[in-house]
């Protein structure tokens, strides 16, 4: 919750006033509140800024969450978040200059890359800015700034109370009188008229596009940034804006390669008007194809049983005429004609229009900052490293995939043709040894990952099970590189490979090796589809995937579900004694929370689908045929202390409480409706990942770690206030997945919505991960690590740096990725490390003979004569004393000389002993440094004789 000193703060450096303003109003504010103690707090504040005008509702709902902004977009400001309609997602700001109102729509998606598309909607936009009509939505300005694209176009009232979509009003009045039908058709072919004149056709034409005020006064919105192409089926079939709009197409779409006509807007105008009078479509339901085929052989429903007079029924007859030659011929032949069944009144409005006075300081501004009439095409982005296509066979798989319409500009094919899989056997060139597993692993990502699992034990348990596994993965295995930013080649251009291709490329086998240039992302291990969120509670914003089934079928999964802790395995006996589900049952897992009815806390749920497709009635004998309790939708059942549905659908059972249960039976099972930047991101999920964690970070911070929730790690501060260091401001979802196949690889995608500018975003990013091993360090010592698991402790900074060496931090498809690839050993170290660091409490444990800062040693003699501890359950000889060596420098700060050992092995070997000898259950408490050394290298001597 934001205090009202950090609310003050953000509201300065906000920058929506000059701070000697800000100031002001404080000490105003300051003066209330010694009169009212109880307006001493954020919400009070916002609200006394709103009602003197210094804020929007918008803005301060944004400082309200601790953000600071962004507000201010080029000249532009924001003042509201636009929240339905056609135009949602988009926002109303003013000029700065000369405060006239404006909505900015960001243009978002890899097709704007293309400098072809990019041509078209330059072109689509200054063409319509010449528009100056009373019915056309005029667009004033198109943007294209180095983080983000956005249309800037008037403000007809947005916001304002009736000014809707005409989708919007049919919805709520079913059809409309035959006059107010005419009123509003005739308008829209006005509109449509100027734009034909323009040599500018509209091409989808739907009610979304079609904005009506109190007075029923059209404003038609033309999205400048849909180009114009054909119908391409049955690939459009799932198209949103194809599906949508066939409701409204003329036949001439069914043709192949037909491109929209006047007469085809003319058409489509007619359907509009037939849904007007009607409340209905032309010809409802089916696919696209299905719609086309009816729109080219049905005659349309007779009007008359509607009320709707004879003149009207023959003018839509004309509009809608199967045969173009036969339909009105412009949109202008209609505007006259369709005025005559317009009363003059009526028409008389839309003549009387008003014009804002900033219009014209603003129009004059204009002209000296517009670039829409010297923007020219978006040039190819340039990469150091272009990427390189990595399959056996690039075109054999064209069709399969967006991504397959590419062709990457450097293409290398391997000697050999391996079998495809859905798996990408590619790995990088070998750049770091990685000896010993146990010397790597990380936090970041991993550790909030963690959190989501360990959070839900607070309230149901999810399944583990199996006996440690010792890990045997490759160590040298790596992940191939992606380049994103790679300049985009057509292609039919060639199939041929480029002969100067990168000297640092080769292929092994099939296998290709690319040399790692510390920024390209790391190529994904998987290639899923999106997660299905199906019987998770509508309202969750916390979502947690578990593949258990995959998962324990990987040589480490066992040892991964193992590291997780003894918490884990202490839950797992009471969810599988209560329900009977036991893990080996058990093919994935779907964990979800949502905040409860009175909001107080986070209540959580879980999909289970079986290995096994069971009937309804075995998996009622599966959790023992418990009672049920009937409600209006369905059965909820009880099992044990916990409450259930068994869905129709095969191998399903859902847990959950009672009231979100009826939610989903409510919603009949369905995936939940999200928040658009949550559904942005779940279309980036992969369903082949182990684990995948979708989540709204604000819903970690003021509901599941809010203060007053309790967890066995004690309190949620301990959680929350570092993941909102490492988080930032301005996230508003984020997905993060992890694989622990041949790779342990994560990914985390972040959005923040259109305020925040994205390269800000990564460069914080980047930013917070340089500080991550300075903090994990200084947080180890505080917690002083207990002697089972110190030695781990101790070396968690050196597992955090190499790490950050191995993480990658770009932007893809307009989205922040992060991602890591690390060998497989690393993923049990790093859960074990987090676990352990989590469930630790400050001082829980001593480090004997640490020396304070007035005792540091000043020499080796003092240094050799310190006293530690040291517990090495199995580990090699070089490995070991590397070990020690790092313990003693994170342990004693401040040493006047550079502290290392080093094996004289000629010496060593004398005795017998080598580098990779094996030391076993060597334990050593409060000995000095030279104590402990000669120690192990006597342990290591393989004549167990030897007394000294």
């Amino acid at each position: 919750m934001t205090t009202p000193s950090e609310f003050w703060l953000n509201f300065r450096e906000s920058k929506l006033l000059e701070n000697q303003e800000c100031v002001a109003l404080r000490q105003q504010f300051a003066k209330l509140v010694v009169k009212n103690p109880e307006l001493d707090q954020a919400k009070s504040i916002a609200a006394w800024l709103i009602k003197n005008g210094k804020l929007t509702n918008y803005q301060a709902t944004v400082l309200l969450k601790g953000h600071k902004g962004p507000f201010d977009f080029g000249r532009y400001r924001v003042q509201n978040r636009i929240s339905k309609g056609s135009l949602k997602g988009g926002f109303q700001a003013r000029h700065k200059d000369t405060g006239h109102p404006v909505v900015l729509r960001f243009l978002k998606g890899d097709e704007f890359k293309n400098p072809v598309v990019w041509a078209q909607v330059t072109e689509r936009a200054k063409v319509t800015a010449t528009i100056k009509d009373t019915n056309v939505w005029r667009i004033y300005d198109l943007i294209d700034q180095t983080s983000y694209r956005y249309i800037v176009l008037e403000d007809p009232g947005v916001g304002t109370d009736g000014f809707a979509s005409l989708a919007d009003k049919l919805r709520s009045t079913a059809r409309l009188d035959s006059t107010t039908a005419c009123f509003i058709a005739w308008q829209v072919a006005g509109a449509l008229a100027h734009l034909h004149q323009c040599k500018t056709l509209f091409g989808l034409l739907t009610p979304d596009q079609v904005w009506l005020d109190q007075q029923n006064r059209v404003k038609l919105l033309l999205p400048a940034e849909q180009t114009l192409r054909p119908l391409s089926l049955p690939a459009d079939e799932s198209n949103e804006q194809f599906v949508k709009a066939a409701d409204y197409m003329s036949p001439e779409w069914q043709f192949p390669g037909a491109m929209p006509t006047a007469q085809s807007d003319i058409y489509s105008l007619g359907s509009l008007l037939f849904q007007m009078l009607t409340g209905m479509t032309p010809f409802p339901g089916g696919s696209i194809q299905e719609k086309l085929e009816r729109h080219a052989k049905d005659p349309i429903d007779d009007l008359s049983p509607f009320g709707v007079d004879d003149n009207v029924i023959q003018f839509l007859n004309y509009l809608m005429a199967k045969n173009p030659d036969t339909r009105f011929q412009s949109a202008e032949e209609i505007v006259n004609k369709l005025g005559l069944l317009v009363p003059e009144s009526l028409r008389q409005q839309v003549r009387q229009k008003e014009v804002e006075e900033t219009l014209i300081d603003y129009e004059a501004a204009l002209t000296t900052e517009s670039a829409i009439l010297n923007l020219g095409p978006l040039p190819a982005s340039e990469a150091p490293n272009p990427a390189v296509d990595i399959r056996p066979n690039p075109g054999s798989n064209a069709s399969s995939s967006e991504a397959a319409k590419r062709k990457p500009a450097a293409e290398i094919k391997p000697t050999t043709k391996p079998a495809r899989t859905s798996r990408r056997h590619s790995r990088r060139k070998q750049k770091s040894p990685w000896s010993n597993p146990i010397l790597w692993g990380g936090i970041g990502a991993g550790l909030l990952g963690i959190i989501m699992v360990f959070a839900f034990l607070n309230n149901t348990t999810i399944e583990s099970n199996g006996k440690d596994k010792r890990n045997k993965g490759d160590t040298t295995k790596e992940v191939t590189k992606t380049n994103p930013e790679a300049p985009i080649v057509p292609k039919d251009t060639d199939d041929e490979t480029d002969n100067n291709e990168d000297a640092s490329t080769e292929t092994v086998g099939s296998v290709l090796l690319i040399e790692d240039d510390g920024e390209t992302l790391w190529a994904s291990p998987t290639d899923g589809d999106p997660v299905d969120l199906a019987w998770t509670p509508p309202g969750a914003q916390l979502f947690v995937t578990i593949n258990i089934a995959d998962l324990l079928t990987t040589e480490n999964g066992l040892a991964v579900l193992q590291a997780f802790g003894p918490q884990v395995s202490s839950t797992i006996s009471t969810f599988e004694t209560a329900t009977g589900v036991a893990l080996d049952k058990v093919d994935r897992i779907i964990l979800s929370w949502l905040e409860d009815e009175q909001g107080q806390s986070t209540t959580p749920n879980m999909v289970v689908h079986l290995s096994e497709a069971l009937d309804r009635g075995t998996r009622s004998g599966l959790l023992g045929d418990p009672d049920s309790e009937e409600t209006e939708n369905g059965l909820i059942f009880q099992v044990g202390q916990y409450r259930a549905l068994i869905p129709e659908q095969d191998g399903v059972l859902v847990f959950g409480s009672a009231s979100s249960l009826k939610a989903t039976l409510e919603w009949g099972g369905k995936p939940p409706l999200l928040r658009r930047t949550m559904t942005q991101l779940l279309k980036h999920s992969d369903n082949q990942r182990h684990i995948n964690v979708l989540l709204a970070p604000s819903f970690l911070f003021t509901s599941l770690f809010r203060d007053g929730n309790t967890f066995y790690f004690g309190d949620p501060k301990k959680v929350r206030e570092p993941l909102q260091w490492l988080l930032g401001e301005g996230l508003e979802a984020m997905l993060v997945s992890f694989h622990f196949e041949q790779v342990f690889y994560v990914e985390a995608r972040m959005s923040a919505g259109l305020t925040v500018d994205k390269r800000e975003l990564i460069t914080q990013m980047r930013d917070r991960m340089n500080e991550i091993p300075e903090r994990i360090e200084s947080y180890i010592v505080d917690i002083n690590p207990s002697k089972h698991w110190r030695a781990l402790a101790f070396r968690f900074p050196a597992m955090i740096r190499f790490l950050h060496s191995q993480t990658r931090i770009q932007v893809e498809d307009q989205t922040p990725v992060l991602n890591i690839a690390l060998p497989i050993e690393a993923a049990p170290n790093l859960l074990l490390a987090s676990e352990l660091s989590l469930a630790s409490e400050a001082g829980a444990g001593s480090v004997p003979g640490i020396p304070t800062a007035t005792t540091t040693p000043q020499n080796i003699n003092e240094l050799l004569n310190v006293p530690m501890s040291v517990d090495i359950p199995q580990q090699d000889l070089n490995l070991a004393i590397a070990d020690i060596a790092m313990d003693v420098r994170s342990s004693i700060r401040g040493l006047p000389f550079e502290f290392n050992i080093k094996i004289d092995g000629n010496d060593l070997m004398d005795e017998g002993i080598t580098r990779n000898q094996a030391i076993r259950d060597f334990v050593m408490e409060d000995k000095p440094l030279q104590e402990i050394l000669t120690g192990i290298v006597m342990k290591a001597n393989p004549v167990t004789t030897v007394q000294s």
